[in-house]
């Protein structure tokens, strides 16, 4: 009988990233009922999934006089994975915690790939400072932006780089083009 070795420093890594998951999911739809997330970005996201999946493609009325399809004003192709996760739950507080879960699963990511380059012990260190930088509280605090859905996929990039799979960081590297529009001084 063989026995496999216990990873100890990947069983931590998992219960840290569950324990940032369950506790920011949990921050998030306090944060929501208290009314402190952004209702614009969240209407504007719900509304062009809604209409996305009731037969006009992203179509917001909020762009334009008359609307108009929204990957032009706000969006981008990566918001197309959010819809079957939409269709099961359609709540406003969904993307939240949709981005606290990919925010909370790209620690694996740096794991992984501090794992490959150092050890087992800078990965563990290299996730408690991602988990606790300000980026990844910021993005959490600011409500669910579309951009967040990179963070994942540029990790997944890297990782298959040092990988040598070049199959998959194509792939990934074409999924990490995000379309958002460029602000001017009017807007």
């Amino acid at each position: 009988m063989i026995r496999r070795k216990i990873n100890k420093a990947a069983i931590s890594v998992i219960l840290l990233v569950c324990i940032f998951i369950l506790f920011f999911s949990w921050f998030t739809i306090r944060e929501f009922e208290r009314g402190m997330l952004d209702p614009y970005d969240q209407t504007v996201y719900r509304q062009s999934l809604w209409t996305t999946l009731n037969g006009k493609f992203f179509w917001c009325s909020f762009a334009g006089l008359n609307g108009l399809c929204d990957l032009g004003v706000h969006m981008h192709i990566l918001m197309l994975l959010l819809l079957p996760v939409y269709m099961l739950f359609p709540f406003p507080v969904t993307f939240s915690i949709l981005q606290v879960f990919f925010l909370g699963i790209s620690a694996i990511l740096v794991y992984l790939i501090a794992k490959e380059k150092i050890n087992n012990s800078w990965g563990i260190l290299f996730v408690i400072l991602y988990l606790t930088n300000t980026f990844t509280i910021q993005s959490i605090i600011e409500g669910f932006q579309s951009r967040v859905l990179s963070v994942p996929i540029l990790f997944f990039t890297f990782y298959f780089l040092i990988k040598k799979r070049y199959l998959w960081v194509t792939l990934f590297l074409y999924l990490f083009h995000v379309k958002e529009p460029i602000k001017t001084e009017t807007e």
